[in-house]
């Protein structure tokens, strides 16, 4: 375990059968980056998980999970010496920490927990990624 720790356990009133898992549109992707098809791809009624990659060992990955009655879903971020921020996506608390080569960035909006993970990718960049995820 690590001496510094966040974790955020997300649920919801929401029934699985009422819940829509809706489609993301990506609208700010770092210049040369393309979706992998080469990396894990999966995707199912309430979990999506993609990767894009880039030159230099650029890298981020995108965690999607529809939080609903039937299941919990919990985040654990690795804060030790790391810079912790704070803040709002889209009217929503969000929490990044940024250390080494990698950012990650954790938030909700309605019913879906993301996760964005980023290698080699500057802060200001992977801030771009996450405010630019929208919901069809």
């Amino acid at each position: 375990m690590f001496r510094e720790y966040t974790s955020i356990t997300y649920s919801s009133e929401t029934a699985a059968e009422d819940a829509e898992f809706p489609e993301s549109t990506l609208t700010y992707i770092p210049d040369g980056m393309e979706r992998s098809e080469d990396e894990r791809i999966e995707e199912n009624d309430n979990y999506r998980f993609t990767v894009y990659t880039g030159t230099n060992n650029t890298k981020f990955y995108l965690e999607e999970t529809a939080v609903i009655s039937n299941s919990r879903d919990a985040q654990n971020i690795n804060t030790e010496d790391a810079v912790v921020n704070h803040f709002v996506i889209d009217g929503e608390q969000a929490i990044s920490s940024e250390k080494s080569e990698n950012v990650m960035i954790v938030w909700t909006h309605k019913n879906i927990s993301y996760i964005l993970v980023t290698y080699y990718l500057s802060y200001d960049e992977a801030l771009k990624i996450a405010e630019g995820i929208q919901q069809k």
